[in-house]
């Protein structure tokens, strides 16, 4: 899987600051709900991976939704920072749908009883993002929050290193080690 991630990387000439690797640890499993771990960047990118492999071993819905989703990540890195009126167009409905297949799938392994497709806000989310923000605000391109995400992990980090009692502290000083 690692050396056809790498291939289709190199064919789209995908270039983030480490490249993202599939090992078991990435699979984190939470209270039996089994999740992808990586970073935000990472699962965007990892988007057209996911398509090949659901075409090869997955259902018609499965296969749809990474469509759409490869579809959303298309669209919006063809826009400028303001959306022209295809896409405020095609936005919502590119949404709409994503949430509504993502929906079944989660009702379908919910009654067989398969922990499987675990509905949560950022699938709401997503769907405002495509309903209204993007349309209001602009190009989600130009305001992904990939550094705050990424700052909140590294803070928990420091946090869970520090005893309760003195916290405040050395939470601080150690942040500041590691920003500086």
């Amino acid at each position: 899987l690692n050396d056809a991630l790498r291939d289709l990387y190199n064919i789209n000439k995908v270039t983030i600051m480490t490249p993202w690797k599939l090992t078991h640890e990435c699979i984190k499993t939470s209270k039996s709900w089994p999740k992808l771990k990586c970073k935000a960047a990472a699962a965007r990118h990892v988007a057209p991976f996911a398509l090949e492999l659901a075409r090869q071993h997955l259902d018609r819905r499965v296969i749809a939704m990474c469509q759409l989703l490869c579809e959303f990540y298309a669209l919006i890195d063809a826009q400028g920072m303001f959306l022209d009126a295809v896409a405020k167009e095609r936005l919502p409905m590119l949404g709409r749908s994503l949430r509504g297949l993502y929906a079944q799938q989660a009702n379908e392994s919910f009654r067989l009883g398969q922990r499987t497709w675990k509905t949560t806000p950022k699938v709401h989310l997503f769907l405002h993002l495509c309903e209204w923000q993007a349309h209001s605000v602009g190009n989600p391109r130009f305001y992904w929050v990939y550094a705050d995400e990424d700052l909140v992990g590294s803070m928990i980090e420091v946090a869970q290193s520090c005893h309760w009692s003195t916290m405040a502290p050395t939470a601080m000083v150690k942040w500041l080690v590691m920003a500086f």
